[in-house]
């Protein structure tokens, strides 16, 4: 059976914050169909400096989505 095509209704939310980062996944009625979080880790920057990682954050978000069922739905992006 063919998987259910559906048009992009779903809203995205990127939280990044100091300690955890979210991705949430939101219908039209506000409810949370998925929720992905990670901690968040600092790394060194090259001035030497603690920063977030970013290209960390970055691979989390794009397993995190590739793995989503919904992903494909999102319509709108909040970050």
């Amino acid at each position: 059976m063919p998987t259910p095509v559906h048009a992009p209704d779903l809203t995205l939310v990127i939280d990044i914050g100091k300690s955890h980062a979210r991705l949430l996944l939101f219908d039209a009625r506000g409810t949370v169909l998925e929720q992905h979080a990670r901690a968040n880790a600092s790394v060194d920057s090259a001035m030497g400096y603690p920063a977030l990682d970013v290209h960390g954050l970055e691979r989390w978000m794009q397993a995190s989505l590739r793995g989503s069922e919904n992903a494909r739905r999102c319509g709108h992006v909040i970050a």
